[in-house]
């Protein structure tokens, strides 16, 4: 297709059943290839790099994936095919979904308006109830992640997806994308289904307005206007401006279920009682430091999913809202883009990708909240092949920008996403911004550890793995 780049001389020409047909993407776990099956049917071949591959906790990550998407509904996402985590490389093959990204359109289109706004609302709604009763938490849904395919809306993008097993399993609470974040993500107090609307009120406010509701110029800034700011709801129509300001509350507790969202924006005023499926995704909710099975307090009082026979009216509604909805403005059909590979293949990794730590989890004990503690405030220095390069660290924060002296240009802005109480155990923060000075594209990164050891900060910096700058850094002198 034309929106695939052509493979390369290092490029495999077959992976399991699929030939390739070109490159789709790359990112941090792998490359994503267009790749067709025997019968002539197209999808989307996730591969795992040699660096993955020798990662514990990102093959676990890929092998989640795979568990989560196959879990959902197909209808609104982008169904999981084929898979294989013995083939080299292992790959998921998914639906190859023709549509652009919602961030695309957006911004090259402008925000959406009647009938689209609505549909693609009611769409992403439906979505997350098919994502939560299957007991799945999303985690990371944002514009990038919704396509607008010709029948309808898909959400797509289980690489970080929470699924909760039996014996409680726990997960690194913070993953996602700033603008798009929870309160209670970013303050790592546990994640649930309240999280994934949170996100669906910032992803319709995002398509109505053309702008993030908690927008800032820098990652911080974002941050704390999620915890600590109201909405920018401006220009979002009157009929829409009620559930996204609920969807939006800072208390978890106060937000709608993603079922009664559902129901609101189709006119019905309350739920029937929720099945077993719902009750299981609610109890995906992960409290920070929670050594036992997950849980989660009981929703108000009213705030109750549909039962079996409402859920299944709903995805009837679903279809038929699917067949009518056609975002095209001028009545043709959108053509296919990069959008599945944007997605699925250019995503940064998630904590989970970045090297092991030890952990209070093999103890029990509570997980400390990730940020830099009195021990890093400081105004670091280091020298590494002759350039300088400075951080500024501050108690309580949890990001900070590693910035090259002799190049203005070259940055690196780190966000904690995962730490230990005692310095020498050290921080994992993933690489949130890059600046595109020299320095940085010759070395770019989207991890970084950082320890700090007898009055000695040391960060290091890796790209899906392989080392891309270390620094030893010492107070600057006054």
């Amino acid at each position: 297709m034309s929106q695939a780049q052509p493979l390369g001389p290092s490029d495999p020409r077959e992976i399991g059943r699929y030939r390739l047909l070109g490159r789709l993407g790359e990112g941090g776990q792998g490359v994503v290839y267009l790749g067709e099956d025997p019968d002539g049917a197209r999808a989307a071949v996730k591969t795992l790099n040699p660096a993955g591959m020798r990662d514990p906790g990102l093959r676990d990550r890929f092998v989640r994936e795979a568990a989560a998407a196959r879990r959902v509904a197909s209808f609104c996402t982008a169904a999981v095919l084929d898979a294989d985590f013995s083939a080299s490389p292992p790959y998921i093959a998914s639906e190859y979904v023709e549509g652009p990204p919602l961030a695309a359109v957006v911004r090259d289109e402008g925000p959406l308006s009647g009938g689209d706004l609505d549909r693609l609302a009611v769409n992403i709604a439906t979505a997350l109830v098919a994502v939560h009763e299957a007991g799945i938490v999303h985690r990371d849904l944002k514009p990038d992640n919704v396509l607008l395919a010709a029948g309808g809306a898909r959400v797509i993008d289980f690489g970080v997806a929470q699924v909760p097993q039996a014996q409680g399993e726990r997960t690194h609470t913070s993953i996602g994308t700033p603008a798009f974040m929870a309160p209670e993500q970013i303050g790592g107090e546990g994640i649930g289904p309240h999280t994934d609307v949170f996100a669906w009120g910032g992803v319709v406010a995002f398509a109505a307005t053309g702008r993030a509701p908690f927008a800032g110029s820098t990652v911080a800034e974002v941050l704390n206007r999620v915890v600590n700011a109201a909405p920018d709801l401006d220009g979002l129509p009157e009929r829409l401006r009620a559930p996204v300001a609920a969807a939006l509350d800072k208390n978890p507790a106060r937000r709608p279920s993603s079922q009664d969202l559902l129901m609101e924006l189709l006119g019905r005023k309350s739920a029937p009682a929720a099945p077993a499926a719902a009750a299981a995704a609610a109890a995906a909710t992960v409290p920070a430091g929670a050594a036992a099975a997950p849980t989660r307090a009981e929703p108000p009082a009213g705030r109750r999913g549909p039962g079996p026979v409402a859920v299944l009216a709903v995805l009837a509604l679903l279809a038929a809202a699917a067949g009518a909805f056609f975002l095209l403005r001028g009545g043709g059909e959108r053509p296919g883009s990069e959008a599945q590979a944007t997605a699925e293949g250019s995503a940064a990794p998630d904590a989970e990708s970045a090297p092991a730590s030890p952990s209070p989890e093999s103890t029990g004990e509570p997980m400390p909240v990730p940020e830099f503690t009195a021990d890093h405030a400081a105004d670091w220095e280091g020298a590494v092949d002759g350039a300088l390069w400075t951080l500024q660290v501050g108690e309580g924060d949890r990001t900070a920008t590693l910035e090259n002296d002799d190049d203005d240009d070259c940055f690196y802005e780190l966000s904690v996403v995962e730490g230990d109480t005692d310095p020498s155990v050290g921080l994992t923060a993933e690489v949130t911004e890059t600046g595109q000075g020299e320095e940085c594209t010759a070395a770019p990164a989207d991890t970084a550890r950082i320890t700090l050891d007898g009055g000695i900060l040391s960060v290091a910096l890796t790209d899906a793995g392989t080392p891309a700058l270390d620094l030893r850094m010492r107070p600057e002198a006054d």
